[in-house]
């Protein structure tokens, strides 16, 4: 334990669980018991309010202590702290947010890894693309890659069954599943191009099922979806809880994004056993390796046959869930919060 404790951003706590939350939360839960302590943001602090909470109140609560901030953002020119970088998407994909929005984050991303004692980049890639857009040191970033929680494995059939149930999914309907904020980068209009190419008669009996909460309308541009094709279902918002028996539900999880600094639903697809097709851009081999279908996201020829293997090939699907699984188990949030402590401690 050090003298001083490390004081953590905890603006995360306020946010519904997507991705970045549920790392923070992953590795918050591992850390030792007494070696921290949550900076937790009043209720108000969200959206830009949340941002300027940031920069005055959290500021002054963290002196004395190193500040971990695991969500990208933090106090702007602040030396003692360290800081998660999970993507460097409004510096690659500008187009893809509000100008007010992608301004802010380069600035405030930029600044903060700049001043920053130690930076923290979930994948290779990030951690390159972060050395592209700010002049600093590579000694002061480490990568330490994400995790699949336990309770991402294959669900039982009762939990399946319930599921499909209760999303009004039929008994016998095969699934094809997208999980993600739909956003731009989520290239949802692809898939669904694709989805409509293969033709409904090769996807009669099969429902593409998208999970995700609509992006703000402030900060995202419009998605470029024209019409939506027939066996298509949005879900919404899905609680944490439902996620595993969702991938589970799966024939398979296509996940087309053109810009991922980690990609951690793949990772959860592999650990549930579900045959992943994914991007063969940005960090996403890194996550999936040889263990599944890799496509050009801008290719609808290649994400309709991916499609089409999904619902066809079963020898493919049986050797790529079990691929999948056996690479999953290369990823742990126990590992990754042991590297995270240690790089905490080392600084604290």
């Amino acid at each position: 334990m050090t003298a001083a404790p490390v004081s953590i951003n905890a603006r995360y706590l306020l946010h519904p669980v997507t991705g970045i939350q549920r790392y923070a939360r992953e590795i918050v839960a591992r850390l030792p018991a007494a070696s921290h302590r949550l900076v937790e943001a009043p209720p108000w602090a969200k959206g830009a309010k949340g941002h300027l909470w940031e920069q005055l109140p959290l500021r002054s609560q963290a002196r004395g202590s190193l500040l971990w901030n695991p969500c990208q953002t933090g106090p702007v020119g602040l030396g003692r702290q360290v800081v998660t970088i999970h993507d460097m998407g409004t510096f690659d994909h500008p187009g893809s947010y509000s100008g007010a929005f992608a301004a802010w984050y380069r600035h405030c991303i930029a600044s903060v890894a700049a001043a920053a004692e130690q930076v923290i980049a979930v994948s290779e890639f990030t951690k390159q693309r972060l050395l592209q857009h700010v002049k600093m040191d590579p000694a002061r970033v480490s990568v330490i890659l994400e995790g699949a929680d336990a309770r991402f494995r294959r669900a039982d059939a009762g939990t399946v069954t319930q599921l499909r149930r209760r999303l009004g999914i039929a008994d016998g309907q095969r699934i094809v599943l997208s999980l993600g904020s739909l956003e731009p980068r989520k290239n949802l209009a692809a898939l669904l191009a694709a989805w409509q190419a293969i033709g409904s008669g090769r996807r009669q009996d099969a429902l593409l099922v998208l999970v995700g909460k609509q992006g703000d309308p402030a900060v995202f541009r419009n998605l470029g979806v024209e019409a939506v094709p027939e066996r298509v279902l949005f879900t919404g918002y899905l609680k944490d809880e439902d996620l595993p028996a969702m991938y589970s539900a799966a024939q398979a999880f296509v996940y087309p994004s053109l810009y991922e600094g980690f990609g951690l639903p793949v990772l959860e697809a592999m650990s549930c056993a579900t045959p992943v097709v994914t991007s063969n851009v940005s960090s996403l081999p890194e996550v999936i390796g040889d263990a599944g279908h890799l496509v050009d996201p801008h290719s609808r020829d290649e994400l309709a046959a991916a499609l089409l293997r999904c619902l066809d090939d079963e020898a493919w699907l049986a050797q790529a869930a079990q691929a999948g699984l056996a690479r999953s188990r290369r990823f742990s949030w126990d590992e990754a919060a042991r590297q995270t402590w240690q790089l905490l401690a080392a600084h604290a």
